[in-house]
């Protein structure tokens, strides 16, 4: 994941955002780890019993970075 960040953060990127099941703990864990932080949950976001936690990472976009956004 921290690939993703940091080409995201040289792109100028300030806030990433994803969704999880609420149930999913390993993953849950793993973004918490990451610096994501819980925003909201989303009833039924996939339909019918399928609800999502939205997590949000601010990314540090004051730090220079030499990646190429074309790559």
């Amino acid at each position: 994941m921290q690939a993703p960040e940091e080409r995201f953060e040289a792109l100028g990127v300030r806030e990433l955002y994803l969704s999880v099941h609420p149930e999913n703990r390993p993953a849950r864990s793993l973004y918490d780890s990451l610096d994501y932080m819980f925003t909201e949950t989303i009833c039924e976001y996939f339909g019918e019993g399928e609800d999502r936690m939205i997590m949000k990472k601010i990314l540090n976009t004051t730090k220079s970075s030499s990646l190429s956004p074309c790559r």
